[in-house]
């Protein structure tokens, strides 16, 4: 009886290790699966992968097969509200993370790479999931300070993107297209390749900066009012000037009309070298803070960045609020040749 009891015994003790070994095997297979094929596209066959769909981007798929990123609430690290309408106005990739999660924060030196590439392209939305407990702003802060990422984080601190979007699991990455569809979501960690296969699908790099140069090409001489303004109310209307365009509306002015000289870069990228006398107002804050700087919708405005898609984002908006004598002038390069650049 003894005997048998020991056989039971071991028998049941070499099963059970064969299954923990089938489980490990098991779920390490699957998870290679799962972090392979963890972006599936946002449209009619929404069952598809990354690989059947990495080659089709948010402008070629049909609008009818994709669905319109709700409106969302979240706050920056002092407070200040600010609605994901107000910065859908190119592609836009938003994570959602928290610091205890493992799996977010071995993605975040990828986000890091590519925000530092695409940043004047597309908008990074890194919204932590801060709960006030477990996450809180303090802790979110801690751990970006302590990894030198200069992307920009927010704060889901109502839950109100999270229960919006269903976010069930940690790390989740939205990617939406220019217009604020939904094109594709990635569940999971990403790594490089498979975050770079989301950018594909919202944005053609290429194809921007032809559609950039075309832009500048037509909207640089719109009219005569471009090299002679004309310092009455006009109809608001995008302008972009070239450097010589610039120079001579700049020396015309200064000293003699009212003008200001708008910088809609990031506040380290102002510090580490701005236009003198310039004012400092990310791209993203247009709408809240232009008007209490710039009250006079009359004024005369010139509006830069690094690269030159942030200006133009930025002077458009401005346009659409009522401003009338908005000139982008470019990325910083073009900055430099127009006006007096401190450190």
């Amino acid at each position: 009886m003894n005997k048998n009891k020991k056989l039971n015994t071991i028998i049941l003790l070499a099963a059970l290790v064969v299954v923990i070994i089938g489980a490990k095997l098991l779920y390490d297979n699957l998870q290679g699966k799962v972090q392979a094929n963890n972006l599936v596209a946002q449209n009619s066959n929404s069952e598809s992968s990354q690989n059947e769909n990495s080659g089709s981007t948010g402008d070629e798929a049909s609008k009818e097969d994709l669905t319109k990123a709700p409106d969302i609430t979240f706050e920056d690290y002092d407070g200040n509200t600010i609605k994901l309408s107000e910065l859908i106005n190119k592609p836009t990739v938003i994570n959602f993370w928290a610091s205890w999660c493992g799996p977010c924060t071995s993605e975040m030196p990828h986000f890091e790479e590519v925000y530092k590439e695409y940043k004047d392209e597309i908008n990074f939305i890194m919204l932590n999931m801060t709960d006030g407990a477990r996450e809180t702003k303090e802790k979110a802060k801690k751990f970006i300070d302590g990894g030198k990422y200069t992307f920009p984080v927010y704060y889901d601190t109502k839950q109100n993107g999270a229960m919006t979007y269903g976010i069930v699991a940690l790390p989740t990455t939205l990617f939406l297209d220019k217009d604020g569809y939904m094109v594709a979501v990635g569940q999971s960690a990403l790594d490089k390749e498979t975050l770079m296969k989301g950018i594909d699908m919202i944005y053609n790099k290429e194809q921007n900066e032809l559609d950039e140069g075309v832009s500048a090409e037509n909207t640089a001489n719109v009219d005569e009012g471009v090299k002679n303004p004309s310092w009455c109310t006009v109809e608001p209307e995008y302008i972009r000037l070239s450097v010589d365009e610039a120079k001579n509306i700049f020396s015309e002015v200064d000293g003699t009309k009212d003008y200001y000289i708008l910088d809609v870069r990031t506040q380290d990228e102002y510090d580490t070298e701005h236009a003198e006398n310039s004012i400092l107002i990310p791209d993203y804050e247009i709408r809240e803070k232009v008007e209490s700087s710039i009250p006079d919708k009359k004024s005369i405005v010139f509006v830069y960045c690094r690269g030159g898609n942030r200006s133009k984002t930025a002077s458009q908006i401005m346009v659409d609020m009522g401003y009338n004598h908005v000139y982008d002038i470019g990325g910083l390069k073009e900055a430099g040749e127009v006006f007096k650049m401190v450190q």
